[in-house]
């Protein structure tokens, strides 16, 4: 699977404006991806970049309560996404990178990382849903190059027998439509043994570097301690509180 995939409209609004070549700095946006291995985007990011700074945005839309009166994101989805942040500060530390991960929007925390690192180049995973979608675009018309791979799928979009469109309604129809075409799952993507080094942090002024729990700290305290340290990121740049 790869970049190529994509004639819904969801699709393609997620796909890559053009390819980039090696030999600068580019940020890795994780977004639901939260792992190094089987994560084409994050090898193909590897590939092209000299160095890679990993970010995670806690963006606070997801503690707001929505129209309904719940959040979207509760204790226990707290509680998950803390351990898999974790883990995955853990396995890009083992690869020579670490995490930063930062309280914002994407759409305003990415734009002003990417001015104090002196790059325009982001990297992520496609997610075809309207606000992911929205996401990249915003980034997209403040400057950014995005390439976004997708890798949602067990079967490339781009290899299929028929366009997305028209995708068949009954199951069966469907699997003996790729049957036929000799449409496979490709193999899952080996974990990359190491990473690009990762940007120095310095030129991050008033940036907090939140990766993982402290040793003996209950669930949960590794978000806790981002909502009390991190910083916001307002139009004009980067600013500590």
């Amino acid at each position: 699977m790869g970049e190529g995939v994509g004639r819904s409209a969801l699709l393609l609004g997620a796909l890559p404006a053009r390819p980039q070549a090696r030999g600068d700095g580019v940020i890795y946006w994780f977004r639901t991806d939260l792992r190094v291995g089987d994560n084409l985007a994050l090898a193909a990011a590897s590939a092209s970049a000299a160095r890679l700074l990993p970010v995670y945005c806690h963006d606070p839309a997801a503690e707001t309560p929505t129209r309904w009166g719940f959040t979207r994101r509760g204790a226990h989805r707290r509680t998950f996404l803390d351990a898999a942040l974790t883990d995955l500060d853990a396995a890009l530390r083992a690869r020579g990178s670490r995490l930063l991960q930062v309280r914002g929007a994407a759409a305003d925390v990415l734009p002003a990382l990417a001015r104090a690192l002196g790059t325009d180049r982001v990297a992520c995973e496609a997610i075809a849903a309207p606000e992911e979608v929205d996401e990249l675009a915003s980034l997209r018309a403040a400057g950014l190059q995005v390439r976004a791979v997708w890798q949602s799928t067990m079967l490339d979009p781009g290899l299929l027998p028929f366009e997305v469109e028209v995708l068949p309604k009954v199951f069966t129809d469907f699997r003996r439509a790729v049957e036929m075409a000799g449409v496979l799952p490709a193999a899952p993507l080996a974990p990359l043994a190491a990473l690009p080094p990762c940007p120095s942090l310095d030129q991050l002024p008033g940036m907090v570097q939140v990766g993982g729990l402290l040793p003996g700290a209950p669930a949960g305290a590794g978000l806790r301690r981002l909502r009390r340290g991190c910083l916001p990121v307002v139009a004009a740049g980067i600013r500590g509180r």
